[in-house]
């Protein structure tokens, strides 16, 4: 898959950026921790925010493979990186 998505252009390899793991590891952090906060009141909301924390995470793992995205919306390349979409 990895070698298929380099053919394709859609990642590329780069050294490793420990701050953009970081950084990516922490916004997933946060966001587990507000979707625990508010999901007794607004399941939904709380869905939402714990699927874009799987996206930072999805994200921090790229980074941490120097694979980082190279086109499209990155939720988007997010989602097809990771799997969640076709």
């Amino acid at each position: 898959m990895i070698d298929d998505l380099l053919a394709a252009g859609l990642i590329r390899k780069l050294p490793i950026d420990r701050k953009k793991v970081d950084d990516a590891l922490a916004h997933a952090h946060r966001d587990l921790i507000t979707a625990g906060t508010i999901i007794a009141n607004d399941q939904d909301w709380a869905y939402t925010i714990a699927y874009n924390a799987v996206l930072q995470a999805g994200r921090a793992h790229m980074f941490l493979k120097r694979l980082p995205a190279r086109r499209g919306k990155p939720a988007c390349r997010s989602r097809k990186i990771c799997g969640i979409i076709p």
